[in-house]
């Protein structure tokens, strides 16, 4: 299957099946545009993974995969012109058979901001869980950046010089699977670069107890500049509250130097959709038909 690509004229997105963000077609890749030269997430060496868990049961979808692990099943794809959706459910096992406990939405979108883009997540619970454990949600991203391709150095660093709460894990280990269960590595401190091969960013997330119908949602963003000025720019248009830079070793003003983004944002204000409840950040919901849905950032 053909990767998508989403374009806002300076970086493409290209966005897979699995709504991961890789290199190649076999997953995805995000490049600037027209210049090939100059790939941040590049094959064979670039990875990207994310996942899902509620109480024992789990799921990740990653970038080399043709289909889902675990419990994670995807229900749509759907990229249209710069943007694209993907929904996605994690089930459990139960008596009576196969039940959904969780539903996940990941919208893809430009900002005004050429070198960024934002995904914007929503994850509802559909029925009580019966198992103990917080809801987690993994997200990986391998950097590859020119001129060093494998010799790439992340930085994490916050807007408030404070981690966000509903962070539980933050580091560099670029080739996780993206599934919650399994160990993550060390984790980054603030300020502090990783260094060399494998690095890229990793973060878990505690979305908290959903009560049915709830939603927690939260926004994530990935870009590429061809300078630490240019990327210091893109983060602050967007507010994020932790972000994390990758550079190569030589530095990003070297000769075909690039730099990754990825950043993090707990309160979102994703596009409305049709016919479908919305919320402010303050938990009051507004009613569309006889559906009612509260949405909440994950940092209440």
């Amino acid at each position: 299957m053909r990767a998508d690509l989403c374009s806002n004229g300076l970086v493409d997105l290209g966005l897979g099946r699995n709504g991961t963000i890789g290199g190649d077609a076999i997953g995805v890749g995000m490049r600037r545009a027209g210049d090939p030269d100059t790939d941040v997430l590049t094959t064979p060496n670039s990875w990207s993974a994310w996942g899902i868990s509620d109480g024992n049961y789990s799921g990740s979808a990653d970038r080399h995969s043709g289909v889902p692990e675990g419990m994670l099943g995807l229900s749509g794809f759907n990229p249209t012109g710069s943007t694209g959706a993907l929904n996605a459910e994690l089930f459990a096992y139960t008596p009576s058979g196969m039940e959904t406990r969780l539903s996940v939405r990941f919208d893809y979108r430009p900002l005004a901001s050429p070198n960024v883009y934002a995904i914007d997540v929503q994850v509802q619970r559909r029925t009580l869980s019966k198992t103990t454990g917080p809801t987690l949600f993994d997200m990986v991203l391998g950097f590859d950046v020119p001129p060093d391709t494998g010799d790439t150095h992340v930085t994490w660093n916050s807007a408030t010089a404070q981690i966000p709460a509903f962070v539980t894990h933050m580091g560099c280990d670029g080739y996780h699977s993206g599934n919650p269960f399994q160990p993550a590595g060390a984790p980054a401190t603030l300020g502090t670069t990783c260094g060399q091969n494998g690095q890229g960013t990793h973060v878990q997330l505690n979305l908290g107890d959903l009560a049915v119908g709830e939603q927690a949602t939260f926004t994530m963003y990935v870009g590429v500049t061809t300078s630490t000025r240019t990327a210091t720019i893109a983060i602050d248009t967007i507010d994020a509250a932790l972000y994390a830079t990758a550079e190569p070793a030589s530095g990003a003003e070297a000769p075909g130097g690039v730099v990754g983004i990825f950043a993090l944002s707990p309160s979102p204000t994703p596009p409305p959709r049709p016919h479908q409840d919305t919320a402010d950040n303050e938990g009051h919901s507004k009613q569309a038909g006889t559906t009612r849905t509260t949405t909440r950032g994950v940092n209440t």
